[in-house]
């Protein structure tokens, strides 16, 4: 065979179309595409039918007979294919294919293998298989462990705040995963970077106070602190529930309030003051300082009701959430009929039926 793949075209052209179609498939092979061969496979078969290379003949319509057994063939081709695909590991090249026909359970257990055998994968692959996993659908809680396992955190934080697919205890594991993990990987830079001892135990480290001694770890090039990603990592702190988690997010709160000022940019009601209202909300979840929590955010909420607009339904339904988290549901329900203008619409705030069945009020 010609090392110059055209002359091998052409060579094969002399002997016939099957034999064109033949080197075509070899020659895909030889490259690896996953695309070309798959195309090459299909060419030949419609070459085997005798379908046109390309669209609808031009003399009488294909019979139905051949356009289902071209159908057919199709997906057996395809399927072979894919299935080869990912026996060599190649979860990325096959997704394509097993979408295409509608069948992404292949891909999905492969990926979960992938995330339960945690082999050493190359980042870039790794940024592949994330980004099919989490944003194209095809395994997200995988997708996750993945992502906080690469230390891909701001994927998984974007994840965790914008998608719906995953349910509440789902997110909820995820995000303790995510933040705890982030916690640590902040800790031990901050320890580096400031020239101090590690080894200290696990969420013991007191973020504020070194950034606080230390400014400048925020303003590097990369910054040792990521004012951005502690953003995106508080912003899904509230689905978490007491315990281990909730501190070392609380902490992440604190360590936000001690950035320079430039570097703590307001959020969207009620979290205006973004790092410390987050942290009342977050002590109040975890059972401390209730009552100031829930004093702070019916300012808010009576704030942005005078106000009018957007912020109001955000506002209530913190408070809502805050209050039906510690265990208070006359007082939600009452402040769902004072604050909400419509039903609840964010992911966090329980829905009508939740709050009255723990307040026991179905009245009007």
């Amino acid at each position: 065979m010609p090392d110059d793949p055209f002359a091998a075209l052409d060579e094969a052209a002399r002997r016939g179309p099957e034999a064109l179609v033949g080197r075509l498939i070899e020659l895909a092979d030889r490259s690896g595409n996953a695309d070309e061969r798959l195309a090459a496979r299909l060419l030949a078969e419609r070459l085997r039918l005798g379908l046109p290379v390309w669209g609808e003949p031009e003399g009488p319509p294909v019979s139905p007979e051949t356009r289902t057994a071209y159908e057919k063939a199709a997906d057996r081709i395809a399927r072979a294919l894919g299935r080869e695909l990912l026996e060599r590991g190649e979860i990325a090249a096959a997704w394509p294919i097993w979408r295409r026909l509608g069948e992404t359970g292949p891909v999905a257990e492969a990926i979960e293998r992938l995330a339960s055998e945690r082999p050493a994968v190359p980042r870039r692959r790794l940024s592949e298989l994330i980004r099919i996993a989490l944003h194209e659908g095809a395994h997200p809680a995988a997708g996750l462990r993945l992502a906080v396992e690469a230390g891909e955190y701001g994927a998984a934080f974007d994840f965790l705040a914008e998608d719906e697919s995953i349910g509440r205890e789902e997110r909820s594991a995820a995000a303790a995963e995510a933040i705890q993990r982030l916690h640590g990987d902040l800790s031990a830079a901050l320890l580096r970077a400031a020239g101090e001892p590690a080894g200290s135990p696990e969420g013991a480290v007191d973020l504020a106070h070194l950034i606080a001694k230390h400014p400048g770890v925020a303003e590097g090039d990369p910054p040792v602190v990521d004012p951005a990603l502690l953003r995106r990592a508080v912003r899904v702190s509230p689905w978490l529930e007491a315990g281990p988690a909730l501190e070392c997010a609380i902490d992440l709160c604190r360590a936000g309030e001690s950035l320079p000022a430039r570097l703590r940019r307001p959020g969207p009601p009620p979290f205006e003051a973004f790092f410390t209202d987050h942290r009342i909300l977050l002590s109040g979840l975890a059972g401390r300082q209730v009552d100031a929590a829930v004093e702070h955010f019916i300012a808010k909420a009576e704030f942005h009701r005078r106000r009018g607009g957007e912020g109001a339904q955000a506002a209530g339904e913190t408070l809502i959430y805050l209050l039906h988290r510690a265990g208070r549901p006359v007082p939600a329900l009452a402040a769902l009929n004072r604050y909400l203008a419509t039903p609840p619409r964010g992911p966090l705030c329980p829905p009508l039926e939740v709050l009255c069945s723990a307040a026991g009020d179905f009245g009007p």
